[in-house]
């Protein structure tokens, strides 16, 4: 399954880094964190790699613990695939120059952040990872009918009006309740003219 956000941080960071994942996931993502994402006779690396190849974000949390990247290279490895994709956001929750790899990649400074989701750092945050998101993605997810469950659970930061966000949900509903064939074919031709009027506004 497609998962929406990557988050590269120090397992020492844990406990500051879930107040983030939970934020995220409020918004509707789905954020894939070690902790939770693997199973017991998983193989790491194996494992990592697929997330973050199945990833459409990588979230890079800068702390004093992550910034070393000797002893975390796990986040070297990470942060750097994000930044060869073009789809790595950073963020900083300490007080704490990113490594040199990484100097000119603008970060969200949430130094100090109490967990407040209206901080215009962690706005700022939310933005960047929309726009690693795009909508074109989304119609071409909708081609796949593997995909189309996904599709639909990412349109949801589409920046609908209240009027067209009733449509799309009165759509979605539809899908959901089943159809033929041919009206399926009509139908997914319907949604992706609709989702396609958003083009650029995400």
């Amino acid at each position: 399954m497609i998962k929406d956000i990557f988050i590269s941080y120090a397992r020492k960071d844990l406990a500051q880094v879930e107040p983030i994942v939970a934020a995220l996931e409020q918004h509707g993502w789905r954020p894939i964190i070690d902790k939770k994402a693997f199973l017991p006779g998983d193989t790491w690396p194996d494992e990592i790699q697929h997330a973050l190849d199945s990833s459409r974000c990588v979230l890079v949390v800068w702390t004093c613990e992550s910034v070393d990247l000797v002893k975390h290279e796990w986040v070297k490895r990470e942060a750097e695939a994000g930044k060869e994709k073009g789809i790595l956001v950073a963020l900083r929750l300490d007080d704490v120059d990113p490594p040199s790899a990484f100097e000119f990649i603008q970060y969200a400074d949430l130094s100090g952040w109490n967990g407040d989701r209206s901080h215009p750092e962690f706005l700022k945050c939310i933005e960047a990872i929309k726009s690693k998101i795009p909508i074109q993605k989304i119609i071409d997810m909708l081609n796949d009918p593997a995909t189309i469950g996904d599709a639909l659970m990412e349109a949801k930061i589409i920046p609908f009006s209240s009027h067209d966000r009733f449509i799309f949900n009165m759509k979605s509903n539809k899908y959901h309740v089943g159809m033929s064939e041919y009206e399926k074919l009509n139908w997914i031709q319907e949604m992706k003219s609709f989702i396609a009027q958003y083009l650029g506004n995400v």
